[in-house]
């Protein structure tokens, strides 16, 4: 865990951390209730900084009170369906799923990066932690590429009519043939509102049955994200700039194009913008407030995992995504 990510302090002060490891009954739950499979290297381990007066001599009485918030936020970050948690999860429990331990850190006061949204005050004190190169689709559109940790990202969401064979994607350009596909689990893709112009802004809309075709959706040397791959970003983000005080979210929101204040500080250069859905029945909704993004991950027959990223800035999983919804698509380079 690297301690150094944490953002600088004004008045020193020491503080108590929990770090928390996964161990193999959490993997044999994981696995059992995803379908695309669990590598333990990709699962970081946790730090969580405990606020408030606790001793160092008292903190194993306290986390025998407070065990229970921890596996609650560490279970809800794989799978928000909390019918498929386990049930009466116990001190013992925690301790058979989880390796623990406590540590002091010294911290320098928070700067108050809230209402200063640029990149001079990067945690990591760096002018630019994560540059841009630039990629070409199979449509030969221009996205831009951005390396976050060991992934490498798009940073603009596709916009492509065609699979990477060549073949067309089928486009939907009213509610009738978007919501025919849906019920015949054929592929398809629409811009919001039927408007070629939310494409130029936004990308375009695709359901999970383009996602997952085999002539793939992806440029070559892409693929599309796994829920997993989607949990080692958002993991990656929170350390880099401290879960506590801010969301993934917020570092990857595009700082400008968001309603009212839903904006973020795009610290991470994600760029992501509000660009709406369309639901299985072809009904629009949230562009300007919210962004939806697939994952290539299958949860139940008619679902998949998704990322909604919106106004409250912190990075939910949807467990229960229609496939016969329109979200927008990142890609992960090979």
């Amino acid at each position: 865990m690297d301690y150094n990510a944490i953002p600088k302090y004004n008045e020193p002060h020491d503080k108590n951390t929990i770090v928390i490891r996964h161990k193999k009954p959490f993997f044999d739950w994981l696995n059992k209730t995803l379908k695309d499979g669990v590598l333990k290297k990709e699962i970081e381990e946790n730090m969580y900084l405990i606020t408030g007066s606790v001793n160092g001599e008292d903190i194993a009485d306290w986390l025998m009170e407070n065990f229970d918030n921890f596996f609650h936020d560490e279970l809800n970050k794989f799978c928000t369906d909390q019918s498929l948690w386990p049930e009466n999860r116990t001190y013992e429990m925690f301790c058979d799923w989880f390796d623990f331990g406590f540590s002091s850190i010294f911290l320098l006061g928070l700067e108050d990066f809230g209402n200063d949204r640029s990149l001079s005050e990067d945690p990591m004190g760096l002018t630019n932690p994560f540059p841009k190169q630039i990629g070409r689709d199979q449509n030969g559109n221009l996205f831009e590429t951005i390396r976050i940790g060991e992934q490498k990202w798009m940073a603009d969401n596709l916009n492509v009519d065609k699979f990477t064979n060549g073949d067309p994607v089928p486009h939907a350009q009213s509610h009738e043939e978007w919501l025919n596909a849906g019920k015949n689990k054929q592929p398809a893709f629409c811009h919001y509102n039927f408007d070629p112009a939310n494409g130029m802004k936004y990308g375009k809309l695709y359901n999970w049955y383009a996602v997952d075709d085999s002539r793939d959706l992806a440029p070559t040397g892409w693929h599309l994200p796994s829920h997993l791959e989607w949990i080692k970003l958002e993991r990656y983000l929170e350390r880099i700039f401290h879960r506590d005080i801010y969301g993934a979210g917020l570092m990857m929101k595009s700082d400008y194009g968001w309603e009212g204040n839903g904006g973020g500080t795009n610290q991470s250069s994600f760029s992501a913008l509000p660009g709406g859905y369309i639901n299985n029945i072809g009904r629009f909704t949230n562009i300007g407030s919210s962004g939806y993004w697939w994952t290539i991950s299958e949860f139940k027959i008619s679902n998949a995992f998704s990322r909604i990223l919106n106004p409250s800035r912190n990075i939910y999983i949807n467990n229960l995504s229609d496939k016969a919804n329109g979200f927008s698509v990142r890609c992960v380079r090979d």
